[in-house]
């Protein structure tokens, strides 16, 4: 049995929030190419944050190191919301080795994974393959 891909899950809208416009790019080509359809974008997590509980996604692409508002911080305040209690999150880092006491902590939200910048589509759609059961939860 082959694992859905995120278009046979209608996974439709995505949402990245990272400080690098080179970042952004990068990820809305591979979310584009698996096949969501809506790609939103934010550079700080202070503007991401009220447009994410408005209207969530069906994933977030989420910056752990970026001025102002880290990601642990800006998750932590969505984890706080019904609307995006349960929301995927996939948290981007190329500082790995700094955010393994944090990714322990994560290890318990069963919505959260990490992934270490820079990540292969492939990858991604690994990740991906084990939040799909719980975004079909989601909804």
């Amino acid at each position: 049995m082959t694992p859905e891909s995120p278009s046979q899950l209608h996974l439709r809208r995505a949402a990245i929030v990272d400080d690098s416009g080179e970042f952004q790019v990068l990820a809305q080509m591979m979310l584009d190419y698996i096949g969501v359809s809506e790609i939103r974008c934010y550079s700080f997590a202070s503007e991401a944050l009220p447009a994410l509980l408005e209207s969530p996604p069906d994933l977030l692409l989420l910056d752990q190191m970026m001025a102002g508002i880290d990601g642990i911080t800006l998750l932590k305040q969505l984890r706080g919301h019904a609307a995006t209690a349960r929301l995927p999150v996939i948290i981007c880092t190329a500082a790995i080795n700094r955010f393994l006491d944090q990714e322990e902590q994560l290890r318990t939200d069963p919505y959260t994974a990490v992934l270490a910048k820079p990540f292969s589509i492939e990858e991604l759609q690994a990740v991906l393959t084990r939040l799909i059961p719980l975004m079909n939860t989601t909804s």
